[in-house]
């Protein structure tokens, strides 16, 4: 089992207020959201649950956030961008300092991403109570969704992979694990059963003996395969008696995957202050470009 990946869009207007909408799904306000669906980029979709929930047309701008829903196999990724036209319908903009009841975890990830703070991966507090209903939520979304002409099958299972670039406190070594005979980064396939980043911290400690603690670098997607890496960067003191099949590695001349020597050429020493950075398989889109509404949605 992968993980499911849903994208919440955190808008602001130019006088810096909170695009909020009616969800069905959380019985209030809400950021809005939408689940990958066929081929499309990670922002064009999250641009496009904006125009679908509200008619407005949002540029997306960064991404703001990780956060792993325990017991719902779910992870939400949050993009923080403006709205540059068309209508609001049903949404509406609230100041930062007069936020309307909603979810904790909706209030969360707004203020984080409001606050352009690049917080560390962050666990949602949620109870079995809160998890059932959320469950009903989204089959409720679904359903909906059907009823409207928008698709609502299953949410989209992903294949999720999460690769940890970890770097010696000079920024010249690499840690790696042999696979059959070559070098590569640590990697673990998302089960959803823990945080993708929990994941790979626990694969580290057993491969490695390294203690880490990750911050949220990067991803990649490959929409034709639907598969995504998430990537994740740590500073460790390099140790000189690596176990098993650890090895700390010059950056600059391990030999390994040419998409993961992309990984440890973007995480620079800065990398926790750094923006999230995005490689698109088919590279035709980037943070900052204006997407507007899809045909379906504008009829």
């Amino acid at each position: 089992m992968s993980l499911h990946v849903n994208l919440a869009s955190v808008i602001t207007n130019e006088n810096g207020h909170l695009l909020l909408v009616r969800r069905e799904d959380l019985g209030g306000w809400g950021l809005p959201a939408a689940w990958p669906h066929g081929d499309a980029a990670l922002l064009e979709t999250a641009a496009l649950g904006v125009h679908d929930a509200t008619g407005l047309t949002a540029r997306i701008e960064r991404a703001a956030g990780v956060y792993f829903w325990p017991g719902l196999a779910t992870l939400t990724l949050v993009y923080a961008g403006s709205a540059v036209g068309g209508s609001r319908g049903s949404g509406q903009f609230f100041a930062p300092v007069a936020l309307p009841a909603m979810p904790a975890h909706q209030t969360l990830m707004a203020l984080d991403a409001l606050a352009q703070t690049r917080h560390r991966p962050r666990v949602l507090d949620i109870s079995a109570a809160e998890q059932q209903r959320l469950r009903f939520g989204q089959s409720l979304r679904r359903f909906t969704g059907r009823l409207r002409g928008q698709g609502g099958g299953p949410a989209p299972l992903l294949d999720v992979q999460a690769v940890a670039v970890v770097m010696d406190e000079g920024h010249r070594r690499v840690l790696t694990l042999r696979r059959k005979r070559t070098e590569a980064l640590p990697r673990v396939v998302c089960a959803g059963q823990k945080p993708p980043w929990d994941e790979l911290a626990a694969l580290i400690a057993s491969e490695a003996r390294v203690p880490v603690s990750f911050r949220w670098a990067g991803v990649w997607q490959d929409r034709a395969s639907r598969r995504l890496d998430l990537i994740f960067a740590a500073t460790a003191s390099e140790t000189f008696e690596q176990p098993g099949r650890s090895e700390w590695s010059l950056a600059r001349q391990v030999a390994l995957p040419a998409r993961e020597a992309q990984y440890i050429s973007r995480v620079r020493p800065s990398f926790a202050r750094d923006p999230i950075w995005i490689i698109d398989q088919e590279n035709s889109l980037k943070a900052g470009d204006t997407i507007p509404g899809s045909k379906e949605s504008e009829r």
